[in-house]
């Protein structure tokens, strides 16, 4: 199990709970497991914001790819080396966008 949470101003990613990998300024949500429970991948946002990024981090804390600034929304993996997700399109009346993310940074 991991957990993102407020310390100091921070959120911060524990995995296990109580062993900090992963510090930030903004929001964490969305955390989710690769189907081979290496890497875990979830969504930054700045607080109180729509605006935002994917991240990948090995379960060690190494930041695998984080995608350009979007608004990303939901998270899931395809592969243990792809993450697709959601975004609120940026276009007028686009609505929402799926995405896939490879460890290259490569969205598709």
């Amino acid at each position: 199990m991991a957990v993102a949470r407020l310390v100091s101003g921070k959120t911060r990613l524990e995995f296990p709970p109580g062993n900090r990998i992963y510090e930030t300024d903004v929001d964490i949500s969305g955390l989710r497991f690769s189907p081979s429970g290496e890497k875990i991948a979830f969504s930054e946002h700045y607080f109180d914001s729509a605006n935002g990024s994917i991240v990948v981090l090995d379960k060690k804390d190494k930041k695998i790819v984080q995608s350009k600034e979007l608004y990303p929304l939901g998270v899931a993996w395809r592969s243990n080396d792809q993450v697709w997700f959601t975004t609120i399109s940026d276009k007028p009346g686009g609505g929402s966008e799926l995405y896939e993310l490879d460890f290259s940074g490569r969205l598709r």
